[in-house]
């Protein structure tokens, strides 16, 4: 004969458009897993599964019995849908036709109604056709201590991290849940002590290979070469792809639904060693800042659209006078003149330190995103600013994440050569 799996549900938040009242007959809802499916649990967590378990079912009849009844009163599987009636309770989720399981619904013995709301789950044993429940919690403490920190995490589950502070008073840096407004769910950093704390960490901009000039890996700029046909080269600075993971920032590009999702109105940036380990980000950093200025509510609420609004793309404008937005920093490690120094003596000249600055050409009206940490105030950007478009003309190899850092000698920190230190750091932009 074949088991079902069974998982009980606390619930931890009511669901959109239900109130408190329709929940005081519902503390208990089930869902049933077909055996193979048990591995894609984490997955039907993450999705919509958490804010619309309706989907599947239309009418209020439909929730009359839990899984509970079902198995003690086989009979009233008679009361399901039709599609669900040939089942009976020892095998009635092994026989759910696989089309139906990504619109699971949950139900409940005493709602007239299926419930629907934000879940934490634990699993159940099964024995023959008899259910018996496996606490999660004794004594008020958790059996899997790991269980326990993601149920923690779980609860503060917002937009941004900025609202887990505010509502629920979070105070720890790490990583926590966020969510989309579309529902999308997926972890970031939390800088939850920085300035008040409260900043997302959304995206870093990490070099994999200095030498290798728009190759592979270089998501910020163009991973196909110079290409004048490709004038935006990835796109990656406007568009809505991720990739990468919050904890592996500092080794590979990255960037989350949080760039495009969350609306702020500051950014912070850390410029952190590559390879460093999370929980000495702060403390290995080179260079970290923030802005105070509120710019980005000027340009839509966050990087995607500012970069709407001033494209990356080679060939549209002039260093001279198309330069996107700037604002002035203030320092959380590191100050103007140790600025100055990570860039090449002879470019010097060519900025001012304390400000961050968007969108600027070069001479050769070849795009980059970001000058981190200073304003340009004459043409030779590439030596000093970071991403890109999908074409540098000049001869001389200039494209690639950090583009002409390492002009003809890498990390050197003579000539127009950025510092080693600086090369060999990841750029992490956090919004708040």
């Amino acid at each position: 004969m074949a088991h079902h799996h069974v998982f009980q549900m606390e619930i931890l938040a009511l669901g959109p458009g239900t109130n408190m009242a329709a929940f005081v007959t519902c503390s208990h809802v089930w869902l049933v897993l077909q055996p193979q499916l048990l591995f894609q649990l984490p997955l039907l967590l993450q999705s919509q599964l958490l804010y619309q378990f309706l989907s599947l079912v239309q009418e209020p009849n439909l929730a009359l019995a839990s899984l509970h009844d079902w198995t003690s009163h086989p009979a009233q599987a008679s009361d399901l849908t039709p599609e669900l009636v040939p089942y009976s309770a020892p095998d009635l989720a092994s026989g759910i036709p696989l089309d139906l399981i990504p619109s699971l619904a949950l139900y409940s013995d005493s709602c007239l109604r299926p419930c629907s709301a934000l879940v934490m789950v634990g699993p159940l044993h099964v024995v023959g056709d008899v259910v018996t429940v496996k606490p999660i919690v004794v004594n008020d403490r958790y059996i899997n201590p790991e269980l326990g920190k993601y149920h923690a995490r779980l609860r503060t589950l917002s937009r941004s991290c900025q609202d887990i502070k505010e509502k629920f008073g979070a105070t720890t840096d790490g990583i926590y849940y966020l969510t989309t407004a579309n529902g999308v769910m997926y972890q970031s950093f939390c800088d939850m002590t920085t300035a008040g704390g409260g900043w997302t960490l959304v995206a870093s901009v990490h070099e994999n290979n200095i030498h290798g000039k728009c190759t592979l890996g270089d998501r910020w700029s163009s991973q196909q070469g110079s290409d004048p046909k490709r004038p935006d080269g990835e796109g990656t600075w406007a568009n809505t792809i991720t990739f990468g993971s919050a904890e592996g920032a500092t080794s590979d590009d990255y960037k989350n639904p949080g760039y495009y999702d969350i609306l702020a109105e500051d950014v912070s940036v850390w410029h952190v060693p590559n390879g460093a380990q999370l929980q000495n980000w702060t403390s290995d950093s080179i260079l970290r800042y923030h802005t105070e200025t509120k710019f980005l509510s000027n340009s839509g609420g966050n990087l995607y659209y500012l970069f709407k609004k001033y494209p990356v793309r080679f060939g549209i404008g002039e260093c001279s006078k198309d330069t996107g937005p700037t604002s002035p920093v203030v320092y959380d490690t590191g100050d103007k003149h140790s600025t100055k120094t990570l860039y090449g003596p002879s470019v010097r000249d060519q900025f001012e330190p304390g400000f961050i600055t968007f969108r600027v050409f070069n001479e050769e009206k070849a795009a980059m995103a970001i000058c981190s940490g200073i304003k340009p105030i004459r043409c030779h950007t590439e030596h000093y600013c970071i991403g890109g478009g999908g074409h540098f003309p000049e001869k001389a190899p200039q494209c690639g994440d950090f583009t002409g850092f390492d002009s003809d000698s890498y990390g050197s920190n003579t000539g127009k050569r950025a510092s080693k230190e600086l090369t060999e750091a990841a750029v992490l932009i956090f919004y708040r």
